[in-house]
């Protein structure tokens, strides 16, 4: 029974969801920036991966997008990392995981990055710095965050590699709807 509901209260239907780490997980693969108007004039995400393989000279294996927006399925490989590039070598991979945000008009720029590392003693890091006015100057301000992010690892003893998790499941997935009352019965 539901607490405070009153006696003779029946449900007709429970509706239980996936479980939180599910659900944010889930939730945090959404993104609305604008690359999707950019996609567009490029011939969508077929022609977004097309122009940044060539901008970046990465190969035609590196990058796999379904949408231009970040949602559902779409996979950048590691040596893609031009922002954390010595996050992304063979000794660091895997063993911090970051989520970039950048704005270069708006309030003169911000270059924001969050995330999470394990130390040797299994300890959590959580950490996230923001720096604003970045205007058009993100490389610069990406190095000195990466230069940050290494010394804070550093000082906590180092970060644990750890394998990537499993395929992320859809939002509902786990949901499930349970009919506690039959339309006959009512």
């Amino acid at each position: 029974m539901r607490p405070g509901a009153p006696a003779d209260w029946t449900p007709v239907v429970v509706h239980r969801s996936n479980p939180l780490p599910v659900l944010l997980r889930r939730f945090n693969v959404y993104s609305n920036n604008d690359i999707i108007r950019v996609a567009e004039g490029l011939g969508g995400p077929e022609g977004l991966e097309t122009f940044l393989e060539q901008r970046l000279g990465l190969e035609s294996e590196a990058l796999e997008l379904e949408t231009a927006s970040g949602e559902n399925r779409n996979r950048l490989t590691a040596s893609t990392d031009r922002k954390f590039p010595r996050l992304a070598r063979p000794e660091m991979a895997g063993s911090v995981v970051v989520k970039t945000g950048t704005l270069i008009n708006t309030d003169g720029g911000v270059a924001v990055v969050g995330g999470i590392f394990s130390t040797p003693t299994n300890e959590i890091v959580l950490f996230c710095v923001g720096v604003r006015q970045t205007g058009w100057k993100e490389p610069h301000w990406r190095g000195l965050q990466q230069s940050w992010l290494l010394e804070l690892i550093d000082s906590a003893g180092g970060a644990v590699q750890r394998p990537c998790g499993g395929e992320l499941p859809f939002s509902d997935t786990f949901a499930e709807v349970e009919w506690v009352v039959s339309w006959e019965s009512l």
